[in-house]
């Protein structure tokens, strides 16, 4: 990298008092033809790139890219030692949430044209130095013989292969002549609309094989495919999750073939924001702070504050197999460039499943026959910002025996007259009402609220829980109370309706209730049903917190780095 800088700071100049620097516009100390000395000037290989991104610099809504490519023998100061070409191609794409070049056909045409390349033109640096910017061809022909010229035509096909490596074919014309170019191989590109990469473009070292890997699983959660969290990281981990020291964590959730959690399926996997069918892996996002599901966190030191963490963006990865070994390549970017690492060892797979059971192990009639405990919980007379006088809103749970390892209750959501603060009515509810902010006369002492969700699958009113799930929504039915002395006797008899996933369930308890005060809670909190539980009504259960030695669920994520200032002015070449 330090020669690729080295040699941007002569590119374009016109200063005849040195050698050129891996391209730049130093004048001929001879006129020379171009391409002469070498075996076929006209069609070449080249060997080598590399790239910078600069945003929206011409300010037409479009994504502008330098991409430099090259052949020829360099010294250990990075000048060419004799014959060499190098291309300068100033691309314009259409504006993307990824750093990389598009797969397509690119054609030679004004600043104006997305999956274009921009001939070249006269320009001033900020000093006023006049030089040639857009696409332009340098050729040497020996150490004392080179020229820039400028690119004023052509056509160039893009093939993306893994990660950040292309194949590339490209025809131009310069002073005259058609000359046509290709190169495989990969291509960083390092934003420059952000300054320097907070991540170290070499990592994870020169040793490939330092990395440890392991992977949490999660079942069948997108409904035909297994997946996965693969963990690439070095470093020791605190049960926190951080870090003791300096550390590295490069996180992928991966889509595979279903196979009950046993391993990684051998194959080609490729980033996507939305396939989550097998063999693919989610794109990084950022919401709340929080960056999730594929994404890279780096620690620097033990302090707690020195760390980054970036989404990766795209890229793709090999999986091979061999008994309990693996070896996994990936190709990835981030908006700081395009880095790659290996792996090759065993790995430890985690099953990261909550103990739920399936939609099969639940009776579509449940009769709760061994309620031990019920907890009845005051809201006050505020049931969601509507305040009214007239009621007062209660949760009644009826937890199972074994509730504490099984997850089992019901929990009744009912308003009472605003009296009963420390006591229940004896009645018995048989309306009930789908809570509606709109409908505020719905809202008086007697009725149940249903079964509901909100717009974020989340449950609220009256459910049926367990494992974790809340199955049925109550739609119909009946709760009675009776008093017995200082006890209570309850029974319920709920209906869900729905057609799919509809389902019976009732229960009878006498005994003690114990009444808890609830409406100091924020309203965040109010009326779950289950207080973290999952929605069985096509909602994703909730991950479990990864055992010690993982840092975070896929689901969970780290939390997002501060954004680095944006510049948008292209850094001008400037004379050596």
């Amino acid at each position: 990298m330090a020669a690729f800088a080295a040699m941007l700071a002569g590119f374009g100049s016109c200063d005849t008092s040195t050698r050129q620097h891996r391209g730049g516009g130093i004048e001929p100390e001879v006129p020379v033809r171009p391409g002469e000395s070498t075996d076929d000037p006209y069609n070449v290989e080249l060997i080598d790139g590399w790239g910078e991104f600069y945003g929206d610099h011409y300010e037409n809504n479009t994504d502008n890219y330098l991409i430099y490519l090259y052949e020829g023998e360099t010294d250990n100061d990075g000048y060419f030692t004799k014959s060499a070409h190098m291309l300068r191609l100033d691309i314009i794409l259409p504006q993307s949430n990824s750093i990389a070049l598009k797969e397509g056909v690119y054609n030679c045409s004004d600043r104006g044209s997305t999956f274009s390349f921009v001939p070249a033109y006269m320009a001033k640096d900020e000093d006023g130095n006049p030089f040639m910017d857009g696409s332009t061809l340098y050729i040497q022909t020996d150490s004392k013989h080179y020229n820039t010229f400028a690119i004023t035509d052509g056509r160039m096909v893009v093939e993306k292969l893994i990660g950040n490596r292309y194949d590339i074919t490209l025809t131009v014309s310069s002073n005259g002549s058609e000359y046509t170019f290709h190169y495989k191989g990969a291509i960083d590109i390092q934003d420059m609309t952000s300054g320097s990469s907070e991540i170290d473009p070499s990592f994870p070292g020169e040793d490939q094989y330092q990395l440890k890997a392991k992977a949490l699983y999660f079942g069948d959660v997108q409904e035909g495919s297994d997946e996965y969290s693969l963990y690439l990281y070095y470093g020791e981990y605190l049960d926190n999750g951080d870090f003791k020291t300096v550390g590295t964590e490069m996180v992928f959730d991966l889509f595979t073939k279903i196979d009950g959690g046993k391993s990684i399926a051998a194959g080609k996997y490729t980033c996507s924001s939305s396939d989550v069918t097998p063999f693919h892996f989610l794109d990084g996002l950022e919401e709340g702070g929080t960056v999730y599901p594929s994404y890279v966190y780096r620690q620097y030191d033990n302090s707690g504050n020195n760390w980054s963490t970036e989404l990766v963006t795209d890229g793709n990865m090999e999986i091979s197999r061999s008994g309990s070994d693996y070896r996994i390549k990936v190709y990835f970017t981030t908006p700081s460039g395009s880095y790659s690492c290996e792996y090759e060892g065993p790995l430890t797979i985690i099953d990261s499943r909550q103990d739920t059971p399936s939609g099969d192990d639940i009776p579509k009639n449940v009769e709760m026959k061994n309620i031990t405990r019920v907890v009845a919980e005051d809201w006050g007379k505020v049931w969601d910002g509507i305040e009214c006088t007239d009621y007062r809103d209660w949760i009644l749970y009826f937890y199972d025996k074994d509730a504490e390892s099984t997850k089992e209750y019901t929990c009744v959501e009912i308003l009472t007259e605003e009296k009963y603060n420390k006591s229940l009515p004896e009645a018995k509810f048989t309306k009930l009402i789908n809570p509606d902010v709109a409908k505020t006369t719905e809202f008086v002492p007697g009725v149940i609220i249903a079964g509901y969700t909100d717009k974020d699958q989340n449950a609220w009113g009256s459910w049926y829980c367990k494992g974790g799930t809340a199955w049925y929504a109550a739609s119909k039915g009946s709760l009675d109370i009776k008093q017995k002395g200082d006890s209570y006797g309850f029974v319920f008899d709920f209906v869900d309706e729905d057609e799919t996933y509809g389902g019976t369930f009732k229960g009878e308890y006498d005994g003690k209730v114990e009444f808890t005060v609830a409406s100091t809670q924020s309203a965040a909190a109010r009326r779950s049903a289950g207080k973290g539980f999952s929605l069985h009504r096509g909602a994703t259960a909730p991950r479990a917190a990864a055992p010690s030695g993982l840092s975070r669920t896929a689901g969970q994520g780290r939390k997002a780095a501060a954004k680095a200032p944006v510049r948008r002015e292209l850094a001008q070449p400037k004379a050596k």
